[in-house]
């Protein structure tokens, strides 16, 4: 599951305008699917159960809001979901986190885990698979004290996406670990966004990122508006960038307080997760003035593959905020409430 890096600052004042190209659309007539989903049973209580992640085709590791450990591993058999055994206990102190999200990379049968404080990385958490007992421990890295730096995905077991150092004009910066800082991608704003400084422009278009199990490829979705873009990792550097949504957040701007304000017609972006054939994208279905208000969009989810080709929108029997998907794309999973017996669910639809 995918919680990557986010900024918002809700402030008021002067008006500013965001001029774009043509919108990409998709004409979905064909592609659309209606899912219906099935309930997950369990041998234990899913009681604080905020989400899963699907680490393997019949693992899933459970993230849990509340008591002693906040990651718990289970095993799907059927329509079954089977306790394994703890991960990760919850806390601040060295070997713990509060509200983690584990990072899968195949290609090294390794799971990882960042120890966040504030603004940055304290530790970065591995293990190897999650095959074995439960007495296994994670191998803790101390991230340097010097010039921190807070690290948003796993590019493989040396290198990180990063966020830039502040004011940097970039979206995403890459980080080695043991070096001292976070390097330059070129991975550029857009052109849209031009006029605004680089603070603002973070603060407009803080996002998601997530990544091609087995390739340097990655895919970014903006938290407001529309923005989405695929690019690769060569040499370092972002290359063959692909841009799959274009619609660029409405907002408004505050100059006694440096900030920003988005219009209550922005558009509430796309959460993003992703598998080695497809890029999935969690539409809400409603824009902020909306969510403002409490209202509660219909989800749907666009489909893409890497080439940013539009292959299914999906539609459900009910809403959701996040959700996984197996690495063969044969099953989506997702965590939801029964508000009558005011209990956590997993349940899951058939791809």
């Amino acid at each position: 599951m995918m919680k990557n890096s986010l900024f918002i600052l809700l402030v008021s004042g002067l008006s500013a305008c965001t001029s774009a190209p043509s919108m990409l659309e998709y004409d979905w007539s064909g592609k659309e699917v209606s899912c219906e989903s099935t309930l997950m049973l369990s041998d234990s209580s899913l009681l604080g159960v905020a989400g899963l992640n699907m680490v393997g085709a019949d693992d899933a590791v459970l993230y849990v809001r509340g008591g002693e450990y906040c990651l718990t591993l289970c095993r799907i058999e059927g329509d079954s979901l089977l306790w394994q055994r703890n991960l990760l206990r919850r806390g601040r102190g060295p070997g713990e986190a509060m509200n983690p999200v584990v990072h899968e990379l195949p290609e090294f049968d390794r799971l990882c885990v960042f120890r966040n404080n504030g603004a940055y990385t304290e530790e970065v958490y591995w293990l190897d698979g999650v095959e074995g007992g439960a007495d296994r421990k994670w191998d803790i890295r101390r991230m340097p004290d010097k010039d921190p730096v807070r690290l948003t995905l796993p590019v493989d077991t040396a290198r990180f996406l990063a966020e830039v150092p502040f004011g940097t004009d970039e979206m995403i910066g890459l980080y080695t670990y043991g070096q001292s800082e976070v390097v330059s991608i070129g991975l550029n704003y857009p052109a849209e966004l031009a006029q605004y400084s680089p603070q603002r422009k973070a603060m407009v278009l803080g996002g998601f990122v997530a990544k091609c199990p087995g390739k340097n490829t990655f895919v970014y979705s903006s938290q407001q508006g529309r923005f989405v873009q695929i690019f690769d990792l060569q040499d370092d550097r972002a290359v063959n960038v692909r841009t799959v949504y274009n619609e660029m957040p409405r907002f408004d701007l505050d100059e006694a307080n440096g900030g920003i304000r988005f219009r209550n017609e922005s558009q509430l972006g796309f959460w993003v997760f992703a598998t080695a054939n497809y890029i999935y994208l969690l539409d809400a279905g409603m824009c902020i003035g909306e969510m403002r208000q409490g209202r509660q969009g219909e989800r749907t989810v666009n489909v893409f593959d890497w080439d940013g080709n539009p292959v299914r929108k999906l539609r459900f029997d009910r809403n959701f905020d996040m959700f996984s998907v197996d690495p063969e794309d044969k099953y989506l999973y997702f965590n939801t409430t029964d508000i009558e017996a005011g209990m956590e669910q997993i349940r899951r639809v058939a791809l």
